[in-house]
């Protein structure tokens, strides 16, 4: 008699219309990789205390139904977007055939010597007697920026295949040929330079779906495990699925997976797949761990051994009194971005800003070839002061907790990929 195999285990999924109801059978589905599951319904016995019955023990009685369940995914290019939808709601995408752009904002002038990088090449900025590579620092950031798009409009090379307008204190480069390409001219910056970038990246040549965190809504989704080894097969459906919470932990090497803490109203067991035998099936492209960066308000973060991040919606479950011992839904609460950087001491740049209890923007992020990528940009990131222990001859590694508190999204996810929409 065959037995399930992990191996052979398939995860469909599909977005209810009404909360607690699977969609009907079709390309609604969509077929998910996974690496892991441990979704399904658990239901706890009581121990029975009637007395007076002798000493042999009754029935027990069943308990409420609980369905809270840990899904582990690889972080691919496509099917990372329907999480992302059920994490933070529906995305804003931009169509392909948009053309790649993106800004620098200069919040004060820049300091002499500071530089920023476009498409890999550094200009930097002097106080007088540009040469070069080099731009004059204005009388006001206008005038510097307005010095800035002069010199870029004649530059030739890599910096000639993007135009450059000046307004006020923000440079905006868009690329001249629309497309997909343009998606991987980089954006840097040295920290004394007092700018933002738009990303590390120039966006909008392709498909790029903005994800935002703080929706009032989120939906709900339909989610089955099946079991198709089996002479009869099982497929297990979870309906009312909340995703909760997302956490990424990222290293210098290894595979790159995505975990999300779900949470079901109930089960469903049957023998055959709700979603039908043919549901939808986004190719899996998996972004490569090697090829992650983090940066700090635009600038790549050095000597970082591991990072993690962790968002939540902190959903409340309704815990309703219903005769299915089952919940009425889950609201969310308020957000929690948080996270942590492990670094070797190598400067003060972490230390500055939790000495001087100075916000952040972080940027975590991984690239595919020909511009595809997917950002988590958390905003409004603020460090605890952290111990810098030497425990032997090594090198000393210090750990910097991330605690967010915005006034806009703390967490913006930007995906940029060729599937038209979420």
């Amino acid at each position: 008699m065959p037995r399930a195999q992990g191996a052979n285990a398939l995860l469909n999924a599909a977005f209810e219309s009404t909360y607690g109801t699977p969609p009907a059978s079709g390309a609604n589905w969509f077929r998910i990789p996974f690496r892991s599951s441990d979704m399904g319904e658990t239901q706890n016995t009581l121990e029975n205390d009637i007395l007076g019955l002798g000493r042999d023990a009754q029935a027990p009685i069943f308990d409420i139904v609980d369905n809270l369940g840990k899904v582990s995914v690889p972080l691919d290019l496509r099917n990372i977007g329907l999480w992302l939808k059920g994490l933070l709601a529906q995305p804003i995408t931009t169509a392909a055939t948009g053309t790649a752009s993106g800004t620098i904002i200069f919040t004060a002038q820049p300091a002499a010597a500071s530089t920023i990088t476009i498409n890999g090449v550094t200009i930097t900025f002097v106080t007088s007697g540009a040469t070069g590579a080099q731009v004059n620092i204005g009388a006001s950031v206008t005038a510097t920026v307005a010095a800035l798009q002069t010199y870029l409009a004649a530059a030739t090379g890599a910096l000639a295949t993007q135009n450059y307008a000046a307004s006020g204190a923000v440079l905006t480069i868009t690329a001249k040929t629309a497309g997909t390409t343009a998606n991987s001219v980089a954006l840097a910056a040295t920290a004394t330079a007092n700018v933002t970038l738009s990303a590390p990246t120039l966006l909008g040549g392709g498909n790029t779906h903005v994800f935002t965190s703080g929706a009032t809504l989120l939906p709900s989704l339909s989610m089955e495990i099946g079991y198709p080894d089996l002479t009869t097969p099982v497929w297990g459906t979870n309906y009312g699925c909340l995703v909760n919470k997302l956490s990424v932990k990222m290293q210098r090497g290894g595979l790159l997976s995505a975990d999300f803490d779900v949470i079901g109203q109930g089960e469903t067991i049957t023998n055959v797949p709700a979603a039908g035998v043919s549901p939808s099936v986004l190719s899996a492209l998996r972004f490569a761990m090697a090829t992650g960066y983090v940066n700090l308000n635009g600038t790549a973060l050095g000597a970082l051994v591991d990072a993690e991040f962790m968002y939540a919606n902190n959903m409340a479950k309704l815990e309703v009194i219903r005769n299915d011992g089952r919940i009425g839904g889950a609201d969310p609460g308020v957000v929690t971005m948080e996270g942590t950087l492990k670094v070797r001491f190598q400067d003060q740049t972490l230390l500055n800003y939790a000495q001087n209890q100075t916000a952040a923007t972080i940027n975590f992020g991984w690239v595919i070839g020909n511009g595809q990528s997917v950002d988590f940009q958390i905003n409004g990131a603020y460090f605890p002061k952290a111990k810098r222990p030497v425990t032997g001859p090594g090198g000393v590694e210090v750990s910097f907790p991330i605690k967010t508190g915005s006034s806009g999204n703390s967490l913006v996810v930007t995906l940029k990929n060729d599937v038209v929409g979420y």
